[in-house]
């Protein structure tokens, strides 16, 4: 697998882990549990990517523990998980292949009505 499908899928498990998880969580435990092959450097500056593309997480800066901000927090207030957003963004481009045009202005709308805050 190529580095950057590498990092796709350890940002989108790490996702997952985030929006599952009940507690706050360090980057051990967000490394323990998507079983990632990488050194915490390499989680930390995933969590940043995340950030910077707009996923409503919150860092405790004291305990250095992450987690997935709720709708009422000021979180997605679309009615979508964030893992479902990225599913929409991926399928674009599938769609784009198909020449499914009628779809693809849909999808867009979706995806950015998705991404505002």
């Amino acid at each position: 697998m190529s580095r950057n499908a590498n990092q796709i899928v350890r940002q989108c498990r790490a996702l997952r882990t985030l929006e599952s998880s009940r507690n706050d969580l360090t980057v051990q435990e967000l490394h323990d549990a998507i079983e990632a092959d990488c050194d915490h450097r390499t989680l930390y500056r995933d969590i940043e990517a995340l950030e910077d593309a707009g996923f409503p997480l919150q860092k405790d800066e004291l305990q250095k523990r992450w987690r997935m901000l709720e709708p009422r927090e000021g979180g997605s207030v679309v009615p979508l998980a964030p893992t479902e957003i990225i599913a929409l963004a991926l399928s674009e481009s599938l769609f784009a292949n198909v020449q499914a045009s009628r779809l693809l202005e849909p999808l867009a709308a979706l995806e950015t009505s998705c991404w505002r805050r």
